[in-house]
């Protein structure tokens, strides 16, 4: 998915991603929201 097209909620999760999230986390919200690591941390 395109770093402009990410949904508000999807962003909003991710400006409050906890710091302490456990290992592989990342990886299955990607997954579970077809977002790549590299958008993720874009908008972290």
């Amino acid at each position: 998915m395109d770093f402009n097209h990410v949904p508000a909620d999807v962003r909003w999760a991710i400006a409050n991603w906890p710091d302490d999230a456990e290992r592989g986390a990342v990886t299955r919200f990607c997954e579970r929201h077809q977002i790549s690591r590299a958008v993720f941390y874009k908008i972290r």
